[in-house]
This record gives C-alpha cells, structure tokens and sequence, in this order.
C-alpha cells in the first residue's frame, strides 16, 4: 500500500516553508518506521518546489537513526537552507536549529467501533472510570473520536488529550496523575504505553489503544514486570563505587541532570567518569567498557537501558534510577528523571 493511502502531511505547512526561504537544499527527516516513504516524500517535496516556483532544487534523505524530535545530527542539518521534519513535534526541553521545520504527520488508520466497545467494557467492568487520554503525533487526529466515545459512555477524561506523550516527557500526565484511575495510551506498539506506566510507577493501569492492529491491551503486568528488573539493577549497583555516565547530543545532552548526578555521586564517594556519544549501542559501550566502571548510566535517552542494554553485563541505568541510589530513596520508582 502506498504512503499516501496511510498516512497524510500538511502540504500548505511544507509550501509556506518554501515560499518563505527559497531553499536550494532540503534534508527530508523521517521516524525509523517510515523511512522507506522517503522517496514518495522526496518526490511530493519536488512537486510542491516546482508549483511555487522553485527550480533546481535538491533534497536528501537524513538517513540517520531517528527515533525522536530530542536527537538531531547537527553536522548533517547544517548543510541545509532548509530540513523537513516529519512526524515528531518539537521536544520541549530543547531548540532545534533555525532550519529545522516540524512537519505534521498523521496517520490514517483508527480504532473499529468494535475495539473501542471492547476497551469501554473493560474500563467500566474494572470501575476504572476517570481516564487520563495520551497520544503521539501521529494519532492526534482522531483522539477527539476516542474521547468522544469514552466520555458517551460516561467516563471521565480528566485531561487535554491534544498534548502528546513523548518517551521521556510526560507534563499532560502528571498534572492529573492523582485524579485518575487508568490511563489510555493511542499509539502503535507498547512503546509509549511503557514509558508511561513506568512514569507512574506502576500504580495505575495503562491500557494501549493501537490504532494500526487494532486492538487494546493491558499492559500493566508488562510494567510490573519491567519495574522488577529495574530493581534488581539498582540494588547490584548500591555498592558500586565507580560509574561511567553516558551523555547524548542536541536534545539528548542535558548538562543540569550530568550536573545533578555527579555532585551527588561526590558527596556518596562514587568516581564518575563521562562519556559523550550521538548514539548509544552494545558494541559502542563493550568498546568503552573496562574493569575501570562497575555501572553504566545512559543520561541520553533512558529507554536504552530499558530496552536496549537490559540484558547487559553490567548494571545499565536511567538518571531516574541513578538518582534513587544516590539519594537512597528507593521506596518509589522513578523514570525517566
């Protein structure tokens, strides 16, 4: 099935960056699971240069690991008059260079009547009745149609489901953390869900609502679980008196939590020592790694612990962990920081 049939961009958003800069450059940037829509992308980006008048003009594919609107070559985009963003929005916490345009992503598919019927049974059957409602941005066109059916059926959203989720940032969630009894999450895969869930601590169900399978899970016993492992990392690294902290680049390098982190490592008698990468990977780390460090704390992005270095030798942490230790507060868990 071609792109355009699943999913839809705002060529107005695109065409107002063309007549504004007249780029001779474009970078197209894409998410990992879209990448090979780059070429239609490429073609519609050309169209649209040609109908307002633009000639020659070139435009590449950022063929580099995308995974969010934190984490941006800056040797790459610097080449450009101008870079397409599509399918994230801007990270909070960060701002992206001058050239850099987020681009609306949205997807076609949603949930079936049926799924939804489904999801409202559970959710009433378990008196799980005032729902916090989180998206990404690829679905915030049809969270105003899930919220609308939650609330027919008389539950309560307590917050504005237009605020996206990202992996790590959750502002919408913790304003109403207290006041909910469930959280629905309207994304692809468990991804989002996770995060969540781990975001609250595992003391609320999160339920994912995906769009693309159609179907919804419950996926608080996956959060459990997840929390269980992360707390048999923690407590192998109480004793450990040497850490090599990992830090990130562009969204990703947050110098307040390295601070934060390594003066409290001080007062605990923890040497620190600090490595600066774009990108985290098992073979990047087994290359850094030595009997030197007997923790890892990745400060980049903290899924990587999560996900990609759980089954690592050696203890892997988030900030959020890393600071549980420090500040011996273990009762709680805390992600992502």
């Amino acid at each position: 099935m071609e792109f355009k049939a699943l999913y839809s961009y705002s060529e107005r958003k695109v065409i107002n960056v063309l007549r504004a800069l007249r780029p001779k450059r474009i970078l197209i940037q894409l998410p990992e699971g879209l990448k090979r829509a780059s070429y239609e992308i490429v073609d519609s980006v050309l169209r649209l240069a040609r109908s307002v008048g633009l000639k020659d003009v070139e435009v590449n594919i950022d063929a580099s690991p995308i995974y969010g609107s934190c984490l941006i070559e800056l040797s790459v985009a610097k080449d450009y008059d101008a870079v397409l963003h599509f399918g994230h929005e801007e990270y909070p916490l960060w701002r992206p260079p001058e050239n850099l345009f987020f681009i609306d992503l949205y997807s076609t598919s949603r949930p079936s009547k049926e799924t939804i019927n489904r999801l409202l049974k559970f959710l009433i059957d378990d008196e799980l009745l005032n729902v916090a409602l989180l998206t990404t941005a690829q679905h915030k066109n049809i969270i105003n149609y899930v919220k609308a059916a939650l609330e027919a059926s008389g539950l309560n959203v307590v917050n504005n489901p237009e605020n996206i989720v990202l992996g790590c940032l959750f502002m919408e969630l913790d304003i109403v953390r207290e006041r909910i009894d469930a959280v629905v999450v309207v994304a692809g895969g468990r991804f989002h869900a996770i995060g969540t869930g781990l975001r609250v601590s595992g003391s609320r169900p999160v339920i994912r609502l995906d769009p693309y399978d159609d179907v919804f899970e419950d996926l608080t016993p996956e959060v459990h679980r997840i929390i269980s492992v992360r707390y048999g990392k923690i407590m192998r690294s109480l004793d450990a008196r040497n850490w090599l902290i990992v830090t990130g680049i562009a969204g990703q390098y947050r110098p307040y939590l390295l601070s934060r982190i390594t003066q409290l490592a001080r007062r605990r008698d923890v040497k620190t020592y600090v490595a600066r990468t774009a990108y985290v990977t098992r073979d990047s780390m087994l290359n850094l790694d030595s009997s030197s460090v007997d923790v890892i704390v990745v400060t980049s992005c903290p899924r990587i612990a999560i996900e990609d270095l759980s089954d690592y030798y050696k203890p892997v942490l988030t900030p959020g962990e890393a600071l549980m230790i420090l500040r011996n507060k273990l009762d709680s868990y805390i992600y992502p920081w």
